[in-house]
């Protein structure tokens, strides 16, 4: 299961430059930082995956009625 997990996360480097639109090379990470880097990947995976809206209206139904 775990290792499925870290095929299909992509790395947090590669998600970074996707979103800024910028390749400058290979991005250094502090030392501090990296025991750390594996719980941002699956945080960032999991958000990806998560359907807010349906559980905020399972969780929060509204007291309004909805006409359809």
């Amino acid at each position: 299961m775990e290792f499925e997990i870290k095929v299909v996360i992509v790395p947090l480097s590669q998600l970074l430059e996707a979103e800024t639109g910028q390749n400058k090379g290979p991005v250094k990470t502090p030392k501090r930082l990296k025991p750390v880097l594996p719980l941002l990947e699956k945080m960032i995976w999991r958000h990806a995956k998560c359907g807010y809206k349906p559980l905020r209206d399972k969780v929060c139904p509204s007291k309004v009625a909805q006409s359809t």
